[in-house]
C-alpha cells in the first residue's frame, strides 16, 4: 500500500494516478517523477478546503508513499480545494493541468502550477466557475452554470489539452495558446 486513510462515499472520489514526467530541465519548472493522486471532496466539500484532509485534493508523493520533497504543506497535500479531479496532464513546459467535475455543470480545466504550484487553493466549495475570491485560483476554461462536461481523463499534445466528456460522449481539445475549445462528437 503507497497511500490509505483516503476519504471515500459513493460519488466524489477522484481515483486517478500518474507518475511526473522527468523532462530534462523543462523551461516552467522541474517536473519530477513523483506519484501524483487526485482524491475527490468524499461528499464533503468542507474537507477540501482542510488541509490536514486528503479529501478534495491532488496529492503529490514518493513512489514509498511519503511526502515528496518540497510539498507546500509538508504533508502529501499538493494542491487542495478540488471537488473532484479527474485528469492529469504535463504540458510540453511541465505545468501540471487537472481536469474536475463540478457540481452539475461548472466542471473545469485548471492549471495546477507552475507558475500557479503546488500549495495552491483551487476554491471549492466557495467559489466555482469564473468567480473570484482572493487566495484562490480560478480554471483557466469552465463549462458554465448550463453545460456539463463531466471530464475524464487529460493529455497533452501538439500544444493542447485533450480530455474526454462523459456527458455527451464527447472528445473536447483545448489550444492553449489561443486558448480556444473544440469539441469533437455530441450525443
Amino acid at each position: 500500500m503507497i497511500v490509505d486513510a483516503i476519504p471515500g462515499a459513493v460519488n466524489h472520489n477522484g481515483g486517478r494516478i500518474k507518475f511526473g514526467p522527468t523532462f530534462a530541465e523543462a523551461s516552467a519548472g522541474k517536473p519530477d517523477n513523483f506519484l501524483y493522486i487526485t482524491t475527490g471532496d468524499a461528499q464533503n466539500p468542507s474537507l477540501a478546503q482542510d488541509k490536514s484532509s486528503l479529501a478534495g485534493k491532488i496529492l503529490r508523493v514518493t513512489d514509498i508513499g511519503k511526502p515528496a520533497p518540497g510539498n507546500p504543506f509538508n504533508n502529501l497535500v499538493y494542491s487542495y480545494g478540488h471537488r473532484n479531479p479527474q485528469g492529469l496532464a504535463w504540458d510540453n513546459q511541465g505545468r501540471l493541468w487537472a481536469t474536475e467535475h463540478g457540481p452539475q455543470a461548472f466542471d473545469e480545466v485548471n492549471l495546477i502550477g507552475p507558475p500557479a504550484g503546488g500549495g495552491k487553493n483551487y476554491g471549492w466549495p466557495i467559489i466555482q466557475g469564473d468567480q473570484k475570491q482572493e487566495g484562490m485560483v480560478s480554471p483557466v476554461i469552465q463549462s458554465g452554470e448550463d453545460v456539463t462536461w463531466a471530464p475524464a481523463g487529460a493529455v497533452f499534445l501538439d500544444g493542447s489539452i485533450f480530455f474526454g466528456g462523459l456527458r455527451g460522449e464527447s472528445l473536447f481539445e483545448y489550444k492553449i495558446a489561443d486558448k480556444s475549445l473544440k469539441r469533437f462528437g455530441s450525443r
